[in-house]
């Protein structure tokens, strides 16, 4: 990868460093999951969890010539477990939506443009089907 001197500098520099700098207070996502029962479920209630997520750093255009290794991926998965756990429902039913969008654990905070703390609605997949 060709990089300009600029940015060569900075990979070089932070390629050197034993461990990535820790920006207080960005290591770390408070997310909200609000879940929202089927509305043809007369027990079913609204609740509200909290959880916290690690936040990835990403130095995308350096992250190929940085090769770090140290640099840790942080998926949803464990917030649906997390979730499916909380609810006593199988992971495979619980469906998570932001910003009005299904999204699944694979997904990154990255890639839906988290960089905050956030609500996320949550349903079950019965619900879900209400809504489609």
């Amino acid at each position: 990868m060709n990089l300009a001197p600029e940015l060569r500098a900075i990979a070089e520099k932070i390629k050197s460093q034993p461990s990535l700098p820790r920006v207080e207070g960005l290591d770390e996502l408070e997310i909200t999951v609000r879940w929202v029962p089927h509305p043809d479920d007369p027990q079913g209630r609204r609740e509200e969890f909290g959880y916290k997520i690690t936040k990835v750093l990403f130095y995308s255009l350096l992250l190929d010539f940085i090769q770090a290794d140290h640099v840790q991926s942080s998926t949803f998965h464990d917030l649906f477990d997390a979730v499916a756990d909380d609810l006593s429902v199988p992971v495979d039913r619980v469906r998570l939506l932001y910003k009005n969008h299904r999204f699944f654990p694979s997904v990154k905070p990255s890639t839906l443009n988290i960089w905050s703390d956030t609500v996320i609605f949550g349903a079950s997949e019965m619900a879900w089907l209400g809504w489609g």
